[in-house]
């Protein structure tokens, strides 16, 4: 094998740099000696002649030779895409739906910065549609559009920070603002207003629970995975009943490629250990009952419960996700919750 390298204004001098950030810029042309390639980015021009093919290894990142697939993001300034967000809550009692909540939001995608080592994505909210039976969640929609989301992820993809959480906040204190406005007069509804706004208007919350689709966008990219290998580990899981963490057992394994269409599945699983959680929650409903001068429960009041998530990924070759859903799974005896969370390309 024969490599000859010439670089004109060549202002990053990181090869690895220019065919990670645009392989599809990537262009052939067969020489009498055998295959030239330009790499073009920006005013950098980079020419490399081989006796031998490098492109196909080079620009995937998934591997057929040992079936891996590198989940790393090969994204430009100017790209856009579609996305729709769902926000799903069931409780099920026995075989009966006894609350039904759903939200649908739609999003335009764009990457407006690149750098060598950063990425900076604005996610638009173009419309919001919410099927709830409380009237405040349905009025709070509607502050929902025209929503920006701006945050910056690594070369790689994986998520970093979010750049405007003081404009989010201060949009989502003006919709709080607006529905007290609007709804304030109802008895006892001024109150609710208030009590949500002091939960869901700090930045953790906001992170956690309004922004959670971006870090589950971002889940796993800059990691590689190899087929069927079960990856596993023990996790700590926060306790929102305010005890200890739980302990939990978390798996992930690549499950499929599809070498066709260029895309990758990967599935997910988390269960915390149910006796753990059924004392923290038998712990909470006694400190309850005290507190509400109420007879407190007994070990057989609060058993058989169990907290499963579930999760699949389909990951394109250039790091855009096609499709993510996360199930959540809280149940006991007798009830069952079911959150799901699901972003998929329009």
């Amino acid at each position: 094998m024969t490599l000859n390298k010439t670089t004109i204004q060549n202002q990053n001098g990181e090869i690895y740099y220019l065919l990670h950030k645009h392989p599809s810029k990537i262009q052939s042309f067969d020489l009498s000696f055998g295959k030239a390639y330009v790499i073009k980015f920006m005013k950098t021009i980079i020419f490399i002649t081989l006796f031998i093919t490098l492109y196909g290894s080079v620009h995937s990142q998934i591997n057929p030779e040992d079936s891996t697939v590198n989940i790393i993001s090969f994204w430009e300034k100017g790209d856009k895409l579609q996305y729709k967000v769902t926000f799903e809550t069931v409780k099920l009692t026995g075989k009966d739906t006894t609350a039904h909540e759903r939200s649908v939001s739609y999003y335009d995608v764009m990457v407006t910065k690149e750098t060598k080592k950063s990425y900076t994505l604005k996610w638009l909210c173009t419309s919001c549609n919410i099927k709830t039976e409380s009237q405040i969640l349905r009025r709070l929609s509607k502050g929902c559009k025209d929503m920006k989301i701006v945050y910056e992820t690594d070369e790689m993809g994986e998520f970093k920070k979010f750049l405007n959480m003081k404009e989010i906040k201060k949009q989502m204190e003006k919709s709080y603002k607006d529905v007290k406005k609007d709804l304030g007069s109802i008895a006892k509804m001024k109150e609710q207003i208030e009590q949500l706004e002091k939960i869901a208007l700090t930045e953790s919350a906001i992170e956690e629970k309004g922004l959670a689709f971006i870090h589950l966008f971002h889940s796993f990219h800059g990691r590689q995975f190899k087929l069927k290998e079960l990856l596993q580990r023990d996790l700590k899981e926060p306790n929102s009943l305010g005890g200890e963490d739980f302990d939990s057992k978390f798996s992930l394994s690549l499950d499929s490629i599809n070498f066709t269409e260029e895309f990758s599945i990967l599935k997910m699983k988390q269960v915390v250990d149910e006796e753990q959680l059924r004392k923290e929650t038998l712990n909470y409903l006694i400190n309850m009952s005290k507190s509400m001068e109420i007879e407190p429960p007994t070990g057989e009041d609060v058993k058989n419960l169990t907290w499963l998530l579930e999760a699949k990924f389909i990951i394109y070759n250039d790091g855009w996700i096609k499709e993510v859903e996360q199930i959540k799974t809280a149940a006991d005896d007798k009830t069952k919750r079911i959150e799901t969370m699901k972003v998929e390309l329009e």
